[in-house]
């Protein structure tokens, strides 16, 4: 290629393909992906690169074809979380680079320019957006108007908190048990002023945002990929984020007992069925709220929001003509990853910006916060249950993400 006559060197491309592949681990992307992305770019650069990567690190060896003399680079990545504006940034970059039209050079300039910028969304915006995810989770979970109310203040209070601990690097590990525990205390108080209180949706309110439901699913979709030691990874993050937000929830509710409560306060919800113009409207405040809270870029807004409504409607439409919960995720999954595919490849940005939002309305993340709970207060049979259930649920939306893939590749590796 003209690059590669123009004076690459392996250890040129390592560079850039290390600072590239860390910055896009960083924003969460599939570790397969990751891989796959890399090692295309490279052999558009006429070399050769085999890239091994995990949640928390990258591996790479670059070459020359026919060659054995490589050149090797690591990078660690010791915090990532789900910024789609930074991953579609990096996209960006590296589309311009193999197009020509930007040297190695100015590219990493770009990409230093982009690991100092700001998210897409102020933090004013974010905190408005925990607080509509709250009001929608109370309603999705079958809570009424005053609750979504209540629910909308524990998003705000627990998004500004979030912010506020993400700062201070020994406390961020303690989130998810701090989390858990004030959804609970939350909960606890607000049924001892109004007994009649649908506790259970506050508490989903309160720890909607923590819960790793998305960490799950790409964690069995990587498995699925034969992507053995990320997948395991990433499904033991999860499991050990559950647990401790259980283990906070549980910690709350064994104070609240020694004070006379019952631990009926954390499952108490309304049996009655979510009214259909109720679920519209929710579906599509928790949409928008979770796509500024992933920072999907503002100009795919839209097209991320049509992913939420169609994991929406046809988990809606499955749910009455298929009772098992994995069947509902199944379609859901099928239906919002050729919707984000198409519109991957008309766009040319990655799939993840329009998959991701609509998949984290389907995660099982919550139900298997229940199932846990269970296990925690000695129901061993409901809650091993419960979370078995919850593996496959996970395992269907992998299988749908995995069979819309086939069904409509995306033009990009991302």
């Amino acid at each position: 290629m003209a690059e590669n006559e123009s004076g690459l060197t392996p250890g040129r491309v390592a560079d850039f393909l290390v600072r590239a592949g860390a910055m896009l681990l960083a924003s969460a992307c599939p570790s397969h992906r990751l891989e796959e992305t890399l090692s295309d770019l490279a052999r558009r650069f006429g070399f050769v690169a085999h890239v091994f990567s995990v949640p928390s690190g990258l591996w790479l060896a670059v070459s020359r074809p026919g060659e054995t003399d490589q050149v090797m680079r690591i990078a660690r990545v010791g915090a990532w979380s789900m910024a789609l504006d930074r991953l579609a940034a990096v996209d960006a970059v590296i589309d311009e680079v193999v197009a020509g039209r930007l040297s190695m050079e100015e590219a990493d300039t770009l990409l230093s320019r982009l690991d100092r910028a700001p998210r897409t969304y102020g933090p004013v915006l974010e905190w408005l957006a925990g607080a509509f995810a709250g009001a929608a989770a109370v309603l999705l979970y079958g809570g009424r108007w005053f609750e979504a109310l209540m629910g909308a203040g524990i998003g705000l209070g627990f998004t500004v908190l979030a912010g506020f601990i993400s700062d201070r690097h020994h406390l961020r590990h303690l989130t998810p048990f701090f989390f858990g525990a004030l959804a609970a205390a939350v909960a606890w108080l607000a049924s001892i002023v109004e007994p009649e209180l649908a506790t259970q949706p506050l508490i989903v309110a309160g720890v909607i945002l923590f819960v790793p439901g998305t960490t799950l699913t790409v964690g069995l979709h990587e498995l699925v990929q034969k992507n053995l030691v990320s997948g395991t990874g990433r499904l033991l993050d999860a499991t050990m984020t559950l647990l401790s937000i259980v283990f906070g929830v549980m910690l709350v509710a064994a104070m609240a007992h020694l004070f006379g409560s019952t631990p009926e306060f954390l499952t108490r919800r309304h049996a009655e069925t979510v009214p259909f113009p109720v679920l519209v409207l929710a579906t599509i405040v928790a949409g928008l709220a979770f796509s500024v809270l992933v920072a999907v870029p503002r100009r795919y807004l839209l097209g991320a929001l049509g992913s939420c409504l169609v994991a929406g409607g046809f988990v809606q439409f499955a749910q009455v003509h298929f009772p098992q919960a994995s069947l509902s995720a199944f379609f859901g999954a099928l239906a919002t990853g050729l919707y984000a595919n198409v519109v991957a490849r008309r766009t040319g940005r990655p799939a993840q910006i329009f998959l991701v939002p609509g998949i984290v309305l389907l995660v099982p993340g919550t139900f298997g916060f229940l199932s846990f709970g269970r296990l925690f207060e000695g129901d061993i049979t409901g809650g091993a249950s419960g979370a078995f259930q919850t593996l496959m649920v996970g395992a269907a939306l992998a299988t749908g993400i995995v069979l819309a893939n086939a069904a409509v590749p995306p033009r990009k590796s991302l």
